[in-house]
């Protein structure tokens, strides 16, 4: 390795808490009025701050429910251990739900993990190129005999989260810099969760569990007979009929496929 391409490892080591600045200082000029370790922990300082800042945008809720103060020493550690790979700082914090769930410090919210999971479905959903919807009347193109086997694509922007809180209520309650006007009652049961954006706005829809594994199963590909079959694996009474309009009006889909 290069003594150029060293020194620059050794900085992103620093600049992510993992290299004392102290040990670099002596190859770093100094001749400035500032000392070399003084200058490299203020390098430290604002390269972390502007990783922790695109994941308060991204978690607002998180960061709401537990507080500035513990959320930046959450998202601080979250850098030290999971740095950038891309350029896009748009694209960075996919892997901070997984690591609340894991965070030692956060068990007494059992629940953040998931609503993390849901604002990073939702800023997916947001951000997501364009894609105009299928019409709630296309399928009125196709013959009965056709409709076993046709292909139903969900929307690209679409998003799944499921979990055994509710945490679409938890959301909802925090969409307000003030917080919750009123308590949320955590033994109302789970949510399973649409995030998608049709058009314009982006949307949460509350699903049963059989129209989840009916979205799920088109979503991999699965003709409408194959899903209708998963979906009565998971709700014994599915109506296809009425869920699929209801599907259909909620403009789920993108494109509709024929065998």
């Amino acid at each position: 390795m290069s003594r150029l391409r060293e020194l620059q490892s050794r900085i992103a080591a620093m600049s992510l808490g993992r290299l004392d600045p102290e040990t670099l200082a002596g190859d770093v000029l100094d001749d400035r009025p500032i000392p070399a370790a003084q200058r490299l922990r203020i390098y430290r300082n604002n390269t972390q701050l502007g990783l922790v800042d695109p994941l308060a945008a991204t978690f607002p809720v998180v960061l709401q429910l537990v507080g500035e103060e513990f959320f930046l020493r959450m998202a601080g550690d979250f850098v030290r251990a999971h740095p950038p790979q891309r350029p896009e700082l748009l694209a960075y914090g996919q892997e901070f739900p997984g690591f609340i769930g894991d965070y030692e410090a956060a068990t007494s919210v059992p629940y953040l993990a998931d609503v993390a999971r849901l604002e990073l479905a939702w800023n997916f959903a947001y951000n997501a190129p364009d894609r105009e919807p299928l019409s709630p009347r296309a399928l009125t193109a196709f013959a009965l005999e056709e409709l076993e086997t046709l292909r139903l694509v969900p929307h690209p922007t679409l998003r799944f989260v499921a979990s055994n809180w509710p945490v679409m209520a938890i959301w909802q309650a925090h969409q307000s810099e003030d917080g919750p006007d009123q308590a949320i009652d955590l033994d109302a049961g789970g949510d399973m969760l649409l995030v998608y954006r049709p058009r314009q706005e982006t949307l949460i829809r509350k699903v049963g569990a059989g129209a989840f594994a009916f979205i799920m199963s088109l979503s991999a590909r699965q003709t409408l007979a194959a899903a209708f079959t998963s979906a009565l694996a998971g709700e014994s009474d599915f109506n296809v009929s009425a869920e699929l309009s209801a599907l259909l009006a909620a403009e789920i889909f993108a494109e509709a496929i024929p065998s």
